[in-house]
């Protein structure tokens, strides 16, 4: 069972049971994870990275949302910040196969000059965690 269509089976029995009710899963998740991708602490901008690879996990139709507001970090103009969603991109590329490709040019078109080396190590990771991933679907 997904996260998404847990969310709409609970009912609570207490005063938030209206609220809660009308409160949709499919909220603007990128909207709310962009400032927390750029943000200037590292340790929420990890946690917004990883909190958003399990909501992809959890819910396939949420990726197209946060794509965006990945992108947009990647492309940013502070390079500590463009560096360190760079690390993420082998993740978010396993669980977006559909979007790697976009991801993986978007990187490139970026350029080596703002990800210095980092972009020769974890472009190749990212494009084996692609192929392996397409592998896995069509064996299955």
């Amino acid at each position: 069972m997904s996260l998404a269509s847990r969310f709409e089976t609970y009912r609570p029995s207490n005063e938030f049971a209206e609220p809660l009710a009308i409160a949709k899963p499919s909220m603007h998740y990128g909207k709310y994870l962009l400032p927390l991708f750029a943000n200037p602490f590292v340790s929420v901008r990890t946690n917004a990275f990883q909190s958003a690879i399990n909501l992809i996990r959890e819910d396939e139709t949420a990726a197209d949302q946060i794509i965006g507001a990945y992108l947009s970090v990647l492309l940013c103009q502070d390079r500590l910040i463009a560096r360190h969603a760079l690390s993420f991109l082998p993740q978010i590329a396993e669980v977006c196969p559909e979007h790697s490709d976009m991801l993986i040019r978007a990187a490139v078109g970026a350029g080596t000059n703002k990800y210095g080396k980092d972009l020769n190590t974890i472009l190749p990771e990212a494009m084996k965690k692609v192929e392996e991933r397409r592998k896995q679907n069509m064996t299955m």
